[in-house]
This record gives C-alpha cells, sequence and structure tokens, in this order.
C-alpha cells in the first residue's frame, strides 16, 4: 500500500483535499486555534481527538472505551453520554459543545445533533475502499478543523514511515496473519480485509488469512473450528479475555489441535481499539510487528 513514498505524498494530498470538502464549508470559518468544547459520539473520532491533544468535553460509553482502547487516556472530566447507538441529547444540550464529531454510522441522529451544534462526520469504518486510508483522511480532515493541522500531519507522516518499515521487512519473512478476538472458548471475531485491522496488515506488508469480506461490522462472528482451515497462519489475538478463559482453551481440544497454537504461532495482543482510527492501527501494527519479531526469534 505504501511501496512509493512519492506516490502516497501524492495521494495524502489528494485525500487531504477531500477531507476538506468532507468536514463542511463551517471548517473554513473556524479560529485558527479551533472550536474550544468538542464532544464524541463515534469512538474513531474520540480517540483521533484524544490523540491530537484535544480533551473532548463529552464522549460515549467511555468506560467500555477504556477497557477495548486503552489509550488515548481519556481525562476524568469528561463526561459519559452513554451509549453510542443512544447518546444523551440532554447531556450534549447542557454541555454546549461548539463541534459535535460523529461517523456516518450515527446518521440517523444527525438531524437531531445539527440543532445543538455543528457536525462533523469523515467515514472511516462505513464506506468502500482502503480503511487506513480513510483514518489517513479523517486525521487530517478534523486536525484542520480543530485548529491541529500540524499535529495532524505529523500523525499522517509518522504511521506512513513506519508502515513503510515493517512492509519492507514483512513481505519476505512474515506468514500471513489471522487477527482475531476471543468471544468464549468455542467462538471468535474475526477481521476481514475490509476491517481497520485487516486494512493495517495490508498496509504493513502482511497477507490477511481471512478474505471475507465483513462490511459494515469490523468483524465476523465464527466458530474455532473455521480456523481449521488456516493451519499456516500467525494468530494474532486482540483484546481481553474473560476469567478462567484461557484455562477453557486449554480445554478445548479444536482449539487445541489448530496447528498455530500447537506450534506456538499464536500472539496476545492485548486491547486494541477494533472501531479505531489512525492511533488504533498504529497501535496493532507495532504490537504485532513486536509480536513477529519474537516469534521469529522463537523459532530461529
Amino acid at each position: 500500500m505504501f511501496d512509493d513514498r512519492r506516490h502516497c505524498a501524492a495521494a495524502l494530498s489528494r485525500r487531504a483535499f477531500c477531507g476538506a470538502i468532507l468536514a463542511g464549508a463551517w471548517v473554513s470559518n473556524a479560529g485558527a486555534q479551533g472550536p474550544e468544547r468538542i464532544a464524541a459520539i463515534d469512538w474513531a473520532m474520540l480517540e483521533t481527538a484524544l490523540a491530537l491533544g484535544v480533551t473532548p468535553v463529552a464522549g460515549s460509553e467511555l468506560r467500555a472505551f477504556r477497557r477495548e482502547a486503552e489509550k488515548p487516556d481519556v481525562p476524568a472530566a469528561t463526561v459519559d453520554l452513554g451509549l453510542r447507538g443512544a447518546p444523551s441529547f440532554e447531556l450534549l444540550r447542557m454541555l454546549q459543545p461548539d463541534l459535535i464529531l460523529s461517523s456516518p454510522f450515527y446518521n440517523g441522529y444527525h438531524a437531531q445533533l445539527a440543532r445543538l451544534a455543528p457536525i462533523l462526520a469523515p467515514p472511516i469504518h462505513y464506506q468502500d475502499g482502503s480503511t487506513v486510508a480513510l483514518a489517513l483522511d479523517a486525521t487530517l480532515t478534523v486536525g484542520r478543523a480543530l485548529g491541529r493541522e500540524a499535529a495532524a500531519q505529523d500523525m499522517v507522516d509518522d504511521f506512513v514511515t513506519k508502515c513503510e518499515a515493517l512492509a519492507t521487512r514483512h513481505r519476505a519473512l512474515a506468514p500471513p496473519v489471522a487477527v482475531i478476538g476471543i468471544v468464549d472458548s468455542r467462538h471468535i471475531r474475526i477481521f476481514g480485509p475490509d476491517s481497520l485491522f485487516g486494512s493495517v496488515l495490508e498496509a504493513i506488508g502482511l497477507q490477511n488469512s481471512w478474505q471475507t469480506a465483513t462490511r459494515f461490522s469490523p468483524t465476523s462472528l465464527v466458530g474455532v473450528e473455521a480456523l481449521a482451515s488456516h493451519q499456516d497462519a500467525h494468530l494474532a489475538v486482540v483484546g481481553g479475555l474473560a476469567p478462567g478463559m484461557r484455562e477453557q482453551l486449554r480445554d478445548n481440544r479444536i482449539w487445541q489441535a489448530l496447528g498455530p497454537v500447537r506450534e506456538g504461532r499464536v500472539s496476545w495482543l492485548g486491547p486494541v481499539n477494533p472501531y479505531g482510527a489512525l492511533p488504533a492501527a498504529e497501535r496493532l501494527g507495532r504490537r504485532l510487528a513486536r509480536a513477529l519479531r519474537q516469534a521469529d526469534a522463537a523459532h530461529g
């Protein structure tokens, strides 16, 4: 995806222009410092604002976000608006935000939200095309809207540089990778090529072992037995585990019979936000690259 830096820079310039259109005409009239009071309905927008050094006055499902994403940290002063699918309009009205960060997933609420503040909703997970490319677009768009354009460009440049370095290494060395989350001892969620995580694999030169598109959800829910046809894959497990789950997996004959499990090709990457943006993409790429280096060392 990022084989030629000049091509990448040109593509980013085109995406930045498109991002300006998506941001809406009101952005061009925003002050140099950007709006002061930001509310984030969407998790991808929440972590993008935080990574750019902007503390939202409010966000949705913050307890779950802290568990799923870990980073960036959400300050205690940020008010929890409740469920992402049913944010509290009363709280939003009381908080009087200058800007609401959302996504196309919440289009059904935008007419109501627009009565409270302008809305910025760049697509990441809910549009065809590379999810990483859309996350790059969104970073530049949000950075421009919040008066953090230089910080946004730095985030994009840093991510592209890291992807280029990792892709150079992985194209020659790495096995196909299946990024999964453990639901219970018999079920997993697995990330397809159109998910953020699948797009990260492509960006850093890895083959996604699971080629079935997941469309409007980042994952497919399947039984553990679905991994039987991926015996050559490296399993990258994201997310936390329920208490006692490791013991249950040790007792699961199907799990234990899988080639990656028998041969030690399983990496536990910890929480990474599957509904995230560039910060989540960078975190997955970094943790996965480290895990593959460790696996290389362990297998000689």
